[in-house]
């Protein structure tokens, strides 16, 4: 008999193609647990338990290893990447209200991987988010943001907030960073290492 998470997990997938253990684990297995490791079993046996009745697939990710659950195709992961900062908000207390990953600013000029409402102690915030896997966030894509940021569009998405853009990527010593004047830009890597330490920075 499927429960009411199983169906929210099976909507979550519908919606974005598959999930994570890992992120299945934070975003539907919230009650209490004794350990975040229990919490962890719990989530793996009952994934396990849809895939033994037919209902999901699984494979496992060819860049982390890790078992991604879905019904009718696999996603890259560049997908799961993306998915990984819903959970790493979630761990560090926010609330998600909207995580969009199908955003067409500027008639189409800019399409952010994921565009995010979520909330932490009752302060509405937005980010933008990038996953640098295959190709670089270059100069030209900053350059799209900030036209973005000049135009009446951000009003009409944010209102009177500034969203930070976030952009993660493999990490090289010698990467090159860029900036804006307009927003703040917060470079991590793809375990999202360090990010509440610059979201929460004064």
């Amino acid at each position: 008999m499927l429960r009411e998470r199983d169906y929210n997990i099976l909507r979550f997938i519908e919606k974005y193609k598959a999930i994570s253990l890992k992120n299945a684990c934070r975003i539907f297995f919230t009650g209490e647990y004794k350990s975040e490791e229990y919490r962890y079993r719990v989530a793996a046996r009952r994934l396990l338990t849809l895939e033994n009745k037919g209902i999901l697939q699984s494979y496992r990710n060819s860049y982390t290893d890790e078992k991604i659950y879905y019904t009718n195709k696999k996603i890259s992961p560049h997908s799961v990447f993306i998915q990984d900062f819903w959970r790493v908000l979630l761990e560090m207390g926010f609330e998600v209200l909207e995580f969009n990953t199908n955003v067409s600013l500027m008639n189409g000029q800019l399409k952010p991987d994921a565009f995010v409402l979520a909330k932490y102690d009752d302060i509405l915030v937005n980010y933008f988010l990038e996953v640098d896997l295959n190709h670089y966030t270059d100069k030209s894509k900053l350059i799209r943001y900030e036209m973005f940021y000049k135009s009446d569009e951000l009003t009409e998405l944010c209102g009177t907030r500034k969203p930070c853009l976030i952009i993660t990527r493999p990490t090289h010593s010698k990467d090159i960073r860029l900036s804006s004047k307009l927003f703040d830009t917060v470079y991590t890597d793809l375990k999202y290492t360090n990010l509440e330490r610059f979201l929460f920075e004064d």
